[in-house]
This record gives C-alpha cells, sequence and structure tokens, in this order.
C-alpha cells in the first residue's frame, strides 16, 4: 500500500510539472505569434509609407509637348499644373472642372474632353503634379493643391460662379 501511495504521488507531481511545462510552452507559443504579427505589421507600415503614393499614382510617362491652348496654373505647392480649357461657342453659365483618372494624362482625355465642348459644355480639365507637362510628384496632398489651382483659375480667371461648377472625375 505504500508503495502504491508514493507511485500516485510521482504521478500527480509528474502531471503538475507536465501542467506547467505546457502552459509555459503556451506561453512561449502566444508571445512569439505576438512578436511576429508585430514585425509583420510593422514591415506592411513601412511599406506603405516609401510605396503608398507610387502604388495610388502610378503615372509614369509624363510628355515633353504641351497641348494647343494649354494653360498653366500655379498651385499652393509650389508645381507648375498644365490645363487646357475648352470653351463653348457661346459662353455656357455653366463649367466643368475635370478631373481625371489616375494613371492618365490630359492628352489620353481629348476625346472627352471635345465629347463634352460638342454637347455645349465648358470644360477644364488639369493635369496632376508629375503627370503630363505638370512639374512636381503626384501624392495627396499635391494633388488636392492642383485642384485648388483649377478651381481658383475657373472662379477668378475665367469667372464662373461656384454655384455653376460642376465637379467630374
Amino acid at each position: 500500500m505504500n508503495l502504491m501511495l508514493l507511485s500516485n504521488e510521482a504521478i500527480i507531481r509528474n502531471m503538475q510539472s507536465s501542467t506547467a511545462t505546457l502552459k509555459q510552452m503556451i506561453a512561449n507559443i502566444s508571445i512569439l505569434t505576438i512578436a511576429a504579427l508585430t514585425i509583420i505589421y510593422l514591415c506592411g507600415m513601412l511599406f506603405a509609407l516609401l510605396y503608398a503614393d507610387k502604388m495610388i499614382f502610378p503615372y509614369d510617362r509624363p510628355h515633353d509637348q504641351d497641348l494647343l491652348g494649354t494653360v498653366k496654373l500655379q498651385s499652393s505647392h509650389g508645381d507648375t499644373i498644365s490645363a487646357v480649357y475648352y470653351p463653348t461657342a457661346k459662353r455656357s453659365d455653366h463649367i466643368v472642372l475635370y478631373s481625371h483618372g489616375n494613371n492618365h494624362d490630359l492628352v489620353e482625355f481629348l476625346p472627352i474632353l471635345e465629347d463634352f465642348q460638342a454637347h455645349g459644355y465648358s470644360i477644364l480639365c488639369y493635369d496632376y503634379p508629375g503627370y503630363g507637362t505638370s512639374s512636381g510628384t503626384a501624392s495627396e496632398a499635391s494633388i488636392y493643391a492642383a485642384a485648388d489651382a483649377a478651381y481658383k483659375y475657373v472662379t477668378e480667371s475665367l469667372g464662373y460662379a461656384p454655384n455653376a461648377i460642376s465637379l467630374y472625375g
């Protein structure tokens, strides 16, 4: 009987030791998993920081010649923005301020601009910084500055009222 009690006590001690080891293993695996996920997250954030603008604004074919009738606008970021204005034959009370897609420039939108004009809409389309013959580099902030410069040109230089401007794009 004494031998049996000793054997049972050894089994219990062995089980307690195994439980403690198992808990330690689970804690170690949890810490390693959290560390690995943190490293992956930080690498993803670093990648986004370094390459986000290039992924969002993938344009890489600037032109070296302006279109006929190109006007140059100055953005608040100091970039020179190329824009084209197609008025209607008879001055329209409304104008379309056209912001094109992120992988195109003015040259690619000529048929669309001419189509707007043919349907009686005056239209101003501008390139983003780094696109076409516009200077600078595309980023979220520089694109907003280019849009502001185009809007300012439409209201101040062309004389359109803010409520007569239709934003497109």
